[in-house]
């Protein structure tokens, strides 16, 4: 039995194609069906930065419903961004996140938070008793950068300093269990250098990214992959919201290097986080 205290994870970060929320928020924005993406590669050049991203990347999603303030993290980063230095605009890349590494942390008491956990991945068609064959294709959500505007700095060659603060908006397409979304992400880099040479890029969200749940097409399931749509409707109906607050943290490092990250400055971020409010504040329309 699906249990009153595990279902809204999945509507907050997974959620159906049933409706929730109040009925007044409107379809879910447009969405594909797609089993993978396009390649995303930037053209060489002498200053391009070929990154692998870290798999030490957290993302922590966030949905304040009125039942639960229901919270957790997805783990498991990978990827390769080529970055442009001379002219980042020109980036380009993919990162990927394992979501059977997703866990619930609602409760704070473990037994409640392992079963809402378990739930979560039933329902994502990651858990343990999915057929191999879904959760092989459903297991990597994956962001394909396509576009990057709204730089504060774009040629990160004329910066100087151990550590260079730019901040960004990453435009791109979104996969997740098998639909795929445009996404925005706005981001606060610090590119890492010891002298000339780039040791490494911290990458954070400057603002939560709002993901709509409903447009990636994930129906409440029970443990045997059957769908429960009408139990979904009877326990929450119009009780939880559409949209997921998604923020992560990530590392690149230079591609086939090992060892140890650099850890950016505290102030470094800082002073990014500021400079990305600064902008928002002063952009039109905001």
């Amino acid at each position: 039995m699906i249990k009153r205290t595990v279902l809204p994870i999945v509507f907050c970060f997974a959620t159906t194609l049933v409706g929730c929320g109040d009925g007044q928020g409107g379809p879910p924005p447009p969405s594909t069906s797609a089993s993978s993406l396009a390649p995303s590669t930037a053209a060489e050049s002498k200053t391009l930065a070929k990154m692998s991203i870290d798999a030490s990347g957290t993302a922590m999603f966030d949905m304040k419903a009125p039942l639960e303030n229901i919270k957790g993290t997805v783990k498991g980063f990978g990827g390769d961004i080529d970055v442009e230095l001379s002219d980042l605009t020109k980036s380009r890349g993919e990162i990927t996140i394992d979501i059977t590494t997703l866990e619930t942390h609602t409760f704070g008491e473990d037994d409640k938070d392992k079963t809402q956990t378990q739930h979560a991945h039933t329902w994502l068609e990651v858990g343990e008793k999915t057929a191999a064959d879904k959760k092989s294709q459903f297991k990597t959500a994956k962001f394909a950068i396509r576009e990057v505007v709204n730089v504060s700095q774009a040629d990160v060659t004329k910066m100087s300093g151990d550590s260079r603060n730019v901040t960004l908006t990453a435009k791109g397409d979104f996969l997740l269990h098998g639909r795929s979304v445009s996404l925005s992400l706005d981001l606060s880099c610090a590119f890492l250098f010891e002298g000339d040479k780039l040791k490494g890029i911290s990458i954070k969200s400057a603002k939560p990214a709002t993901v709509n749940l409903k447009a990636h097409a994930v129906e409440a399931r029970n443990d045997a992959g059957e769908a429960v749509i009408a139990k979904t409707l009877e326990l929450f109906g119009s009780k939880v919201a559409d949209d997921a607050s998604v923020t992560f943290e990530a590392m690149a490092r230079p591609r086939g290097e090992k060892g140890l990250m650099p850890s950016p400055p505290a102030t470094a971020t800082a002073a990014a986080t500021t400079s990305a409010a600064a902008t928002a504040t002063a952009a039109p329309g905001k």
